[in-house]
């Protein structure tokens, strides 16, 4: 079974707040998750989305099985992520 989950904001999923952090994301992604009863997964991030998955792999280990990150920038504090 594979989820692709919007994230806070982007695409469908809407969102009125102001919080638009790393940590943020991670938590959204890793209360999905846990809602579904999923853990632990194969959790693949693209671009941002490695940034996130990364996060949620250092913060909640026990719900990560395998982790992908395609397009993965080393650091959040490139060009490309401003």
């Amino acid at each position: 079974r594979c989820i692709a989950p919007d994230q806070r904001g982007h695409g469908m999923s809407a969102y009125a707040g102001d919080n638009f952090s790393l940590g943020a994301f991670a938590a959204d992604a890793a209360a999905l998750i846990d809602r579904l009863g999923l853990g632990p997964v194969a959790l693949v991030g693209h671009s941002m989305g490695s940034l996130v998955a990364r996060k949620v792999a250092l913060v909640r280990p026990d719900l990560v099985d395998r982790l992908v990150l395609v397009g993965a920038p080393l650091r959040v504090g490139n060009a490309a992520v401003r």
